[in-house]
């Protein structure tokens, strides 16, 4: 009886889910430069918005080769 109950209560229950993302799911997302400049070897601090519409902040700085880049720069998150 136990068993049956059980398995009827797991059919409504709310199942677990997340909304959490891979930091892998940033590549190729635009992000804003909004503390410092970020030059080679030099990070900066960025924000950027996931595919939830959540706020994150990361360092990052230019690829090899490429200039420094400024406050407020809008920049491609490539890895």
């Amino acid at each position: 009886m136990t068993r049956h109950a059980g398995l009827v209560i797991a059919r409504i229950m709310p199942k677990e889910e997340t909304e959490a993302v891979s930091t892998k799911a940033f590549v190729g997302r635009v992000a804003t430069i909004f503390h410092g400049s970020a030059s080679q070897g030099h990070p900066a601090e960025a924000k950027l918005t996931d595919i939830h519409n959540m706020t994150h902040y990361v360092l990052i700085e230019p690829d090899e080769d490429e200039p420094e880049m400024p406050t407020r720069s809008k920049v491609v998150i490539i890895g």
